[in-house]
């Protein structure tokens, strides 16, 4: 279960007991945020005042980390534009040996008067929370009046050269909306929109159950248009892009709970106190601030090549097992099947096989829509659905 890998330039890789290399860190700098975006800080910020990752610590960090292979950074938050020294932090990431890329996820609310000194500090791309172009929509959802503010920030990215992505989270009852609205928006505004699906979080299980959507049937929907994938690189996210010859823009999915989502994980993340998390999934961090507050880079990467050395495979998905640790388990898979189904009915079927997991999990999903004669516009769209389900069960020794 080696970790460090050493390639001809004699650069150490990061790579995992599952032969997976990591390119790719999320850097958090801040938890503070000062959206109330429904899913995710309903009550706003409630958190006691932290001593956030330093300048100092953050150039240990982006230091260590480049010397072992990682190409870019996204610098996250929390909000990361409600810290003064946000342009500075952009900087150090793209001033570093190595380091090829620089993106940053933001609201937005801020962007467009620091769009041009994070262009010149070295930001290459900027991923912005943005769930609705209507007025009262956004408002509702974000828990502020400031759509005209986050638009501006997008059109100031685009002009200062940053690449500019929007994160848009798929939510029950606007999701066809959102598609439709941010669809004909990509018309002529030179943007990727990657629609999300929702995750469940410990505190807001309630919310998911009411609003999470299955983009399956979108993407699905969007291919039968003419929209056509595009590969992905080595250093990219987990999103899914499709391009249109008839659109500027482009749409891309993330889909946290399809069956191959971890396959191609490339990314590690680090909070904004200095922990290391293995897993976009993982609750718990193991903690980095002791080495990083001495400005010991080597010290991080002994540290880091040890963590991912000891990783284990997530509890989600049995497939990836050692052979004697699978040979505990027996695999069962069924298929199943829906003809002309509704939305609603592939969608809770999905989702009541994601609330089985670990033991349950979709290992393959193909869904087709079915569209309303031309006689008949105003019938419904239906689906034709196969849905591969595995599940696993321990075998009594």
């Amino acid at each position: 279960m080696l970790i460090a890998d050493i390639n001809p330039e004699g650069i150490d890789l990061l790579q995992d007991s599952f032969g997976r290399r990591f390119y790719y860190l999320r850097l958090s700098i801040t938890d503070v945020c000062n959206f109330r975006c429904q899913y995710c800080l309903p009550d706003g910020y409630q958190g006691q005042a932290q001593q956030f990752l330093s300048l100092n610590e953050i150039e240990t960090l982006v230091n260590a980390f480049a010397q072992m292979g990682t190409s870019k950074i996204r610098v996250t938050g929390g909000e990361p534009t409600l810290r003064r020294d946000i342009v500075d932090v952009v900087a150090s990431c793209a001033q570093t040996e190595g380091i090829s890329k620089v993106a940053m996820t933001t609201h937005a609310g801020k962007l467009a008067s620091l769009a041009k000194p994070l262009a010149r500090a070295g930001l290459n791309q900027v991923n912005i929370s943005l769930d609705s172009l209507e007025p009262a929509q956004f408002a509702l959802l974000s828990g502020q009046d400031k759509l005209n503010a986050v638009l501006d920030g997008v059109e100031s990215a685009i002009v200062e050269g940053i690449n500019a992505k929007v994160n848009a989270v798929l939510l029950r009852p606007w999701a066809e909306a959102q598609l439709r609205d941010f669809t004909a928006w990509l018309k002529d505004m030179p943007v990727t929109v990657r629609f999300i699906e929702l995750m469940e979080t410990g505190q807001h299980k309630a919310f998911f159950k009411s609003h999470h959507v299955s983009a399956e049937p979108h993407l699905a929907a969007l291919k039968a248009q003419g929209w056509q994938a595009l590969p992905r690189g080595k250093d990219a996210g987990p999103a899914i892009e499709l391009v249109h010859p008839d659109y500027v823009g482009r749409i891309g999915f993330i889909m946290p709970y399809s069956s191959d989502f971890c396959d191609s994980c490339n990314r590690l993340r680090i909070t904004a106190l200095g922990k290391l998390h293995l897993c976009l999934f993982s609750e718990q961090g193991l903690d980095l601030r002791e080495s990083l507050q001495t400005g010991n880079v080597q010290a991080v990467k002994e540290f880091v090549a040890s963590s991912l050395a000891d990783k284990v495979f997530p509890q989600r998905d049995y497939r990836e097992l050692d052979t004697d640790v699978r040979d505990r388990y027996s695999q069962h898979r069924v298929r199943i099947t829906f003809d002309r189904a509704s939305y609603e009915d592939v969608n809770e079927f999905a989702h009541l096989i994601r609330q089985e997991s670990p033991y349950m999990f979709l290992s393959e999903v193909k869904i087709e829509p079915k569209y309303p004669p031309k006689n008949r516009p105003y019938d419904p769209t239906t689906y034709d659905a196969t849905f591969e389900v595995s599940s696993v069960e321990f075998i009594k020794q």
